[in-house]
C-alpha cells in the first residue's frame, strides 16, 4: 500500500510540474488540482453519468454473455454449423 502511495503521490508531483515547466493550457493538459477541483464541482452529474454507464456495462454483459451462450450451444451442436463457423472463430483467434 506504501508503494503505490508513492507511485502515486510521485506521478502527481510530476504531473504538476509538467504542467507548470511547460504552461500548457488546460484544455490540453490540465493540472492535476483543476481535475480534483472540476471533480468536487461536478460530483453529481459524473455520479449520475457513472450509474448509467454502469448499468450499460452490466446490460452488456449480460447480453453477451447470453448470445455468446446461445451460439456456443448452436455451434456445438450441429455439424453443419461447425463446418462453417469453425473456420471463422478460429481464424478471429489469431487476430490481437
Amino acid at each position: 500500500m506504501i508503494r503505490f502511495l508513492t507511485t502515486l503521490i510521485i506521478i502527481l508531483i510530476f504531473w504538476q510540474l509538467i504542467c507548470i515547466i511547460l504552461n500548457l493550457p488546460p484544455f490540453i493538459l490540465p493540472a492535476p488540482y483543476l481535475v480534483a477541483l472540476s471533480l468536487k464541482e461536478n460530483y453529481y452529474e459524473i455520479l449520475s453519468h457513472t450509474q448509467i454507464t454502469l448499468l450499460e456495462i452490466i446490460l452488456s454483459l449480460i447480453f453477451g454473455i447470453l448470445i455468446g451462450s446461445i451460439f456456443a450451444i448452436l455451434v456445438s451442436t450441429s455439424n453443419n454449423l461447425k463446418r462453417w463457423l469453425m473456420p471463422i472463430l478460429l481464424s478471429s483467434q489469431a487476430i490481437p
